[in-house]
């Protein structure tokens, strides 16, 4: 019996190592294409519809500063397992933008309560939140898993662990709403 689980053991160990890598994700802007893309090892890219913005915009929303006249919201999309999909997100019925693996999106709110809603395949995942005068909020898109009917679902994020994920991700919209 022990013969038999250490060749287990060991497969699992090389499996464990070998996907590893599976998270590993290239991103790249196309600014000919007017895209930005998401690419992982075993997927095709999945672009935005258009480029984000640029790298001294993505810098000073990463210093995570509110404003003292609006509130400010977080959206980060970073969930280990989404890998593929492109999924739309819209603040208060507004145009939506097109959502990609590993990506983040500010948006300035004036104060008050907002409605924000994810579309994907058909579906509408909806989520009412407040933001206050100069006050910061993170909320994350979580994929649930790729087989269930209800993909995608919304999370609430304290700061420490948002500011963690918003960092591993790329700023596709600095949106103003106001």
């Amino acid at each position: 019996m022990l013969k038999l689980a250490r060749p287990v053991i060991h497969s699992a160990m090389v499996a464990a190592l070998s996907l590893s890598g599976c998270a590993t994700n290239l991103q790249q802007a196309d600014a000919d294409a007017g895209v930005y893309c998401f690419r992982s090892r075993f997927h095709t890219a999945t672009c935005t519809t258009h480029l984000p913005p640029p790298s001294a915009v993505e810098a000073e929303v990463l210093r995570f500063e509110p404003l003292a006249e609006a509130g400010t919201l977080y959206v980060i999309r970073n969930s280990g397992s989404d890998t593929v999909s492109q999924v739309l997100l819209s603040i208060d019925g507004r145009e939506p933008v097109v959502t990609i693996p590993r990506s983040m999106i500010r948006a300035r709110l004036a104060p008050g309560p907002h409605k924000l809603a994810l579309e994907f395949k058909g579906k509408r995942y909806e989520q009412s939140i407040s933001v206050g005068r100069g006050g910061l909020q993170y909320v994350e898109v979580k994929e649930m898993s790729p087989f269930s009917n209800d993909r995608y679902t919304w999370a609430e994020l304290s700061a420490p662990p948002a500011k963690v994920l918003a960092r591993a991700s790329k700023l596709i919209a600095d949106l103003d709403l106001r």
